[in-house]
């Protein structure tokens, strides 16, 4: 039988996503997880975990009317470690029980993260969560100004760090039944949840650059420049011809909503 401590860095990230989807069911499948007379079976609990770790959005379930408080805390959760990814959250771990990190947890951060090995691991730690509690919470400031109006101030701040999470993770996951749709006609809610998505897309390796750049004066890698010239092409151009080729939808939804949120 092989010795936990020789298995290679990618397998450790394998078995370290199944579990972390494997708790994640257990909790979602919870009662406790699910508002008042309704009921999700452990295939629905298995595929939202596993959606939520992967960040992928998808559900079969309207999360908004099914999951409580508590549920969608959960949800929360798995977005987040999907999106920082299983080594990060395992290294913080490990730093935390015994003040330091070996060679081979660092390299297993290293190889979730796609990052060269002559990138220090604490280094690189740092700017993960430094880049992530930076962003979701200047984004979660933002949401909350339109959704105090709409709003409980305690309901208002929820909502917000949820979206801000979701969206800075690439999840696709939201409480409003509809994603975005409630707030079509709001371009603070559009604009920052738009700029999350795009700035969680990038990458932290791409992060660990930038702050090499304005702290030690070292030239931009070759991948950050291409990283942020195709990000900024793309979107350009599909806001450019998303408004030419479809201007009929385009005005659909940036007309004024007939409906308020629920």
């Amino acid at each position: 039988m092989q010795n936990r401590k020789t298995l290679r860095p990618g397998l450790k990230l394998a078995l370290g996503f199944m579990l972390l989807i494997a708790i994640g069911t257990l909790l979602l499948y919870l009662p406790v997880s699910h508002q008042d007379g309704v009921d999700v079976s452990l295939i629905d609990a298995l595929f939202i975990s596993t959606s939520a770790i992967c960040v992928t959005g998808l559900t079969p379930l309207d999360i908004s009317k099914t999951l409580s408080l508590f549920g969608s805390t959960v949800l929360m959760f798995l977005i987040q470690f999907g999106g920082l990814g299983y080594a990060v959250v395992a290294v913080i771990i490990i730093r935390l029980a015994s003040g330091r990190i070996d060679a081979s947890t660092g390299n297993l951060l290293r190889d979730s993260l796609g990052a060269d090995h002559k990138i220090g691991t604490k280094r690189l730690l740092a700017v993960a969560l430094a880049v992530t509690a930076t962003m979701e919470a200047i984004g979660a400031i933002l949401l909350f100004i339109p959704f105090s109006a709409k709003y409980p101030i305690g309901r208002a701040l929820y909502l917000s760090i949820f979206h801000s999470v979701s969206a800075f993770n690439n999840a696709g996951f939201d409480l409003f039944s509809d994603s975005m749709m409630k707030w079509n006609d709001n371009p603070l809610v559009l604009i920052t949840i738009a700029s999350l998505i795009a700035f969680g897309g990038l990458g932290f390796i791409l992060y660990n650059d930038l702050a090499d750049y304005l702290t030690k004066h070292k030239k931009i890698s070759v991948h950050t420049k291409i990283v942020l010239s195709t990000t900024l092409f793309l979107i350009a151009a599909g806001t450019v011809l998303f408004r030419i080729i479809l201007p009929d939808i385009c005005l659909l939804y940036t007309s004024p909503s007939p409906r308020d949120p629920q």
